[in-house]
């Protein structure tokens, strides 16, 4: 996807979110940006839960022979450092920022809180569809598990900067290996 595609996605995603807080009576505050030494701790914990299970996840696919995790870091590579830039500081955010603390909000505004469990699966579905692009069944799998991993961090925690910083290591440490 070209650079300046990603931009106006991003910006029609962000839209969405402070339409939505705005039409939905929620604040920007309730989605939790705390950041503190034990919640940066809880983001690196975080990312240490996503390599494990993102390492056991890899190996059962694998074993079914879902071998098409590169096509991903194809990709990536493609784009110019400015747009991998932006894809892991700007959007790991946004994809927390949306698909986290502003759908499980919104679910749990409309829904109740007590269905953490279908609140998180929910988010991590719809995580699952926003990767179906990159063509590969590895990544639509891992994205739905790792995503309902990252929500249910969100719904148990209120934190997204928490995620972000989990998510964030998480798709640095994928590029780097």
């Amino acid at each position: 996807m070209p650079f300046i595609d990603l931009l106006v996605l991003d910006a029609v995603v962000l839209g969405i979110v402070f339409i939505g807080l705005a039409l939905f009576g929620i604040r920007f505050k309730d989605l939790g940006f705390r950041l503190s030494l034990k919640e940066f701790g809880l983001g690196i914990w975080l990312f240490i839960k996503l390599v494990v299970i993102s390492v056991v996840l890899g190996a059962i696919l694998f074993f079914f022979g879902v071998r098409d995790i590169e096509i991903v870091r194809e990709l990536v590579m493609q784009l110019a450092l400015p747009s991998i830039i932006y894809l892991f500081v700007v959007r790991t955010f946004i994809e927390e920022l949306f698909f986290r603390a502003f759908l499980i909000t919104w679910l749990e505004r409309f829904f109740g809180r007590g269905k953490k469990l279908l609140h998180a699966f929910t988010s991590s579905l719809v995580f699952g569809i926003a990767h179906f692009g990159y063509g590969s069944k590895a990544e639509l799998v891992g994205a739905v598990v790792l995503g309902f991993i990252l929500a249910l961090e969100y719904v148990n925690g209120k934190n997204v900067l928490r995620n972000y910083i989990g998510h964030f290591l998480y798709n640095l440490a994928f590029f780097i290996s």
